[in-house]
C-alpha cells in the first residue's frame, strides 16, 4: 500500500492531520462502523503511531517495515472483520429461522384461538335461534295438544260409526268396510 494511502506522506509527519488527533485505524475503522466487544481497537496507542513515523523520516528501511507492518494490520483487521461478519451472519440466520418458527408456532395459536371464537359464536347464534322458536312455538304446541285430543276423539268416534256412515253418490269397488279400512 502506498505510503498516501494509510495517512502518511513523505512530507513532515507532526503537521499532518490525520497523526496529530487520532491513530491512522482508528481514524479508518471507527467512525461509523460498529465492532463488537471483542474487537476492540483502542488498543493501539497513538504514541506508537507518531514515534514510528518520525523514526521513518530517519530510516528508509524502517519505514518499509512500518508500512508491511500496517499492511499486516490491515490484512489480519480485515480478515478478523470477515471472521466476525461471518459468525454474525450465521448467528442471524439461526435467530431468523427461530423467530421465524415462532411466529409460525404463534400463527397456528392463533388460528385454534380464532376457530374456537367462530365456534363459540356459532353456538351462540344456534342457541339465540333455538330460544327464538321455543318462544315462538310454545303457543303452537300448546294448540298442538288440543288439536291432538281433539283429533283423537274424532278418529274414535269415526271408529265407533263406520259401519253407519252413507256413502252416497261414490263409486266403491268392493266392500265398504274395506275402503273404510283403507
Amino acid at each position: 500500500m502506498a505510503p498516501q494511502a494509510l495517512g502518511m506522506s513523505r512530507t513532515s509527519h507532526e503537521t499532518e492531520p490525520s497523526l496529530l488527533g487520532k491513530s491512522v485505524l482508528q481514524s479508518t475503522f471507527s467512525h461509523g462502523h460498529c465492532f463488537r466487544p471483542e474487537f476492540d481497537i483502542s488498543a493501539i496507542k497513538e504514541k506508537t503511531i507518531l514515534e514510528s513515523a518520525v523514526e521513518a523520516d530517519k530510516n528508509p528501511e524502517n519505514e518499509k517495515r512500518i508500512i508491511e507492518m500496517q499492511t499486516f494490520l490491515l490484512a489480519y483487521l480485515t480478515a478478523k472483520m470477515e471472521n466476525n461478519t461471518s459468525k454474525l451472519k450465521a448467528e442471524a440466520e439461526a435467530r431468523l429461522l427461530q423467530e421465524m418458527e415462532e411466529e409460525e408456532l404463534l400463527h397456528s395459536e392463533v388460528q385454534a384461538v380464532k376457530r374456537q371464537y367462530l365456534l363459540k359464536e356459532k353456538s351462540k347464534l344456534m342457541n339465540e335461534l333455538l330460544d327464538l322458536q321455543i318462544s315462538a312455538l310454545t303457543p303452537v304446541a300448546e294448540a298442538t295438544n288440543q288439536f291432538t285430543a281433539a283429533y283423537t276423539a274424532f278418529a274414535t268416534s269415526v271408529d265407533a260409526t263406520r259401519h253407519e256412515l252413507p256413502v252416497k253418490n261414490y263409486y266403491i269397488g268392493g266392500d265398504g268396510r274395506e275402503f273404510l279400512g283403507d
